[in-house]
């Protein structure tokens, strides 16, 4: 019965960890020694806020360094943005201008709820990610 229980629990974890691996061509952020993930996974990005303006969602956000960054993608899902297979939409590309603060409103928004996340491109081909925010449209 013993054998059985450790077997069991060797074939869970084997299972856990090939879930969590990442897919052929995925980008892995490891974070350096005595830092959390979650910073690692958001270093250069200072603030990202959203907020309902009009009709629209506008979105800001700032960065501490912009250094190898080409552009800004915002980006937005209306599924489940932990899931990894949620669609997340282009909604506009802003070259790099060295400002380190930007902001774009989305003015083509449906009801429902609605996440949004910056995709910084880096030179050559790399990229990071925003903290992702979250905001719930009722009606225009």
């Amino acid at each position: 019965m013993k054998t059985q229980i450790t077997i069991g629990v060797i074939i869970a974890m084997a299972i856990a960890s090939i879930a969590a691996a990442p897919a052929p061509g995925e980008k892995v952020i490891v974070p350096q020694k005595g830092t959390q993930a979650s910073q690692s996974l958001y270093a250069g990005f200072s603030s990202f806020r959203i907020h309902r303006q009009g009709k629209g969602v506008t979105s800001t956000w700032g960065m501490t360094s912009e250094g190898g960054v080409t552009c800004y993608t915002l980006q937005r899902t209306y599924f489940d943005p932990n899931d990894p297979f949620s669609p997340w939409d282009d909604v506009c590309v802003i070259p790099c201008n060295s400002s380190r603060s930007y902001k774009w409103t989305d003015e083509n928004v449906l009801a429902g709820t609605i996440t949004y996340r910056v995709r910084a491109g880096l030179n050559p081909t790399g990229e990071m990610y925003s903290s992702m925010e979250s905001i719930r449209i009722v009606s225009h």
